[in-house]
């Protein structure tokens, strides 16, 4: 399972997880850090009475002591944060060393009535396409434990709506502290071509918590038992475009790869890239193979396509050869390699 917060939600709502008010589910976020830590600040996970937990706040370090605390706050049905401290050598408060070299502020929120609503409604945003904010009581002794904010409700919008490497800031709220956290959701992937090498991409990128669809004409290629981790199996053609855009929302594409080792096809797509996405929400593009065969595809654009090649935002966008050079030739490794340079460019830049 990966470790990104929609991921654990879903998990959580749609596995076989009730609702219990008298030994509740806990809400564990990393509020606040100083120094090194594993995780930003924002990571957040879930943690169930009997001590099983659903992604992590650090490298594992920590993750005992923090299903201990759960279950206290589980016990108490009251919020609590708990500070970690791994700056000193000589502190064996975590019975042994942890070399981070960090001090992190964790909040324990049991999941009452209305939080678990709340985050069936999160989750409903965020499969959508809408980032969240959640804003999570401090207090123990407060009436609303836990909301959910509009952006224009965000006071600390300049700490964790501006700056994107920022996810929670603490804001108070009808006199209460609140720690508001951003929740965005998974970071999405489009496939281009279903060859057996577009596998190892599609599996790797769901571990990843991406959202993942994958695209090919051919009946024996596009099917959803060769992809069974893909969110979304299309085969329309590239001719029928209304169809292909009504499946897919391109404009919400963090990411796409064009793979189907085809120069008319891919020119097709980079053509309805190319009216369809516009300059300022242009996502990470890639295409395989040789550089020469991206100037050849480039010459079948602009005659096939009659499109300037020299006036577009592509020309200068589609990394070609995909991913970085990090050696290997199979397809598993040119997979890791153009993941890795999708998440350096969508998710580094952040």
């Amino acid at each position: 399972m990966s470790n990104h917060f929609p991921s654990i939600l879903k998990t959580y709502l749609q596995g076989s997880y009730q609702l219990n008010t008298q030994a509740p589910w806990v809400l564990v976020s990393l509020v606040e850090k100083h120094g090194s830590s594993y995780r930003n600040v924002g990571a957040l996970m879930m943690v169930d009475p009997a001590g099983r937990a659903l992604g992590g706040l650090s490298g594992g370090c920590l993750e005992r002591d923090i299903i201990h605390q759960a279950y206290k706050v589980s016990v108490d049905n009251k919020p609590r944060v708990s500070i970690y401290d791994t700056r000193d050598p000589d502190d064996n408060y975590l019975m042994h060393q942890t070399g981070c070299q960090g001090l992190v502020h964790v909040l324990f929120t049991p999941v009452d009535a209305l939080l678990h609503q709340q985050l069936g409604e999160v989750y409903t945003q965020l499969q959508q396409g809408h980032t969240q904010f959640l804003a999570l009581s401090t207090n123990k002794d407060t009436q609303r434990a836990s909301l959910i904010l509009k952006v224009s409700e965000v006071d600390t919008i300049e700490s964790i709506v501006q700056e994107t490497n920022v996810k929670a800031a603490y804001q108070t709220i009808n006199g209460e502290r609140y720690c508001v956290v951003r929740i965005e959701p998974a970071k999405r992937l489009l496939v281009v071509g279903g060859g057996y090498d577009a596998e190892p991409l599609v599996t790797m990128a769901k571990h990843l918590g991406w959202y993942v669809s994958v695209w090919d004409d051919r009946l024996h290629y596009a099917k959803a038992s060769k992809f069974e981790s893909a969110d979304q199996v299309i085969r329309f053609p590239c001719e029928e475009r209304d169809k292909l855009l009504d499946s897919l929302n391109l404009a919400h594409c963090d990411a796409i790869v064009l793979m189907t080792h085809h120069l008319g096809k891919d020119a097709a797509w980079l053509t309805l890239l190319e009216q369809h996405i516009s300059q300022r929400e242009k996502p990470y593009l890639a295409m395989i193979g040789p550089l020469k065969r991206k100037e050849w595809v480039f010459d079948v654009c602009e005659k096939e396509y009659q499109w300037n090649v020299q006036n577009t935002w592509i020309k200068d966008s589609v990394h070609s050869p995909a991913g970085l050079n990090i050696g290997g030739d199979t397809p598993e490794s040119v997979a890791l390699s153009i993941l890795a340079q999708a998440h350096q460019v969508v998710i580094g830049a952040c």
